[in-house]
């Protein structure tokens, strides 16, 4: 049987590339495009917050979810970030997971809504 009749898909082909990163504290920490675990737990994580839930059970999920996509942030420096920059990083994390290119301007358009709200700092 000769192969060129088989049709092949190379999957290490079609491998995400890293296309988003952020820098904390001077270190650069590269997003991942989520995996269909990620994805499964993103969503069960979500679904067991239920209608009942605190503003720590939402944030608790979301340092979680933030940490699956950007591997190796120390959980700490999430949780010790301010409104402004978790504000500007959840937006900036849906807005890239998956994508192959990313703009500076995304941290620039979350500085200037903050700023907007009167939320950014020296505002």
């Amino acid at each position: 049987m000769s192969d060129t009749n088989v049709k092949f898909l190379d999957l290490d082909e079609v491998a995400p590339k890293v296309g988003f990163a952020i820098k904390l504290k001077g270190q650069r920490y590269d997003g991942k495009e989520a995996t269909v675990e990620d994805f499964i737990n993103n969503t069960l994580d979500i679904q067991a917050l239920g209608t009942k839930t605190t503003a720590k059970e939402e944030f608790d999920i979301t340092v979680k979810m933030l940490m699956r996509a950007f591997p190796g942030l120390p959980e700490t420096d999430i949780r010790n970030l301010t409104l402004s920059q978790i504000q500007a990083f959840v937006q900036f994390a849906q807005q890239n997971n998956g994508q192959d290119e990313v703009t500076k301007s995304a941290g620039d358009d979350a500085k200037a809504e903050a700023a907007s709200e009167g939320n950014a700092p020296g505002a």
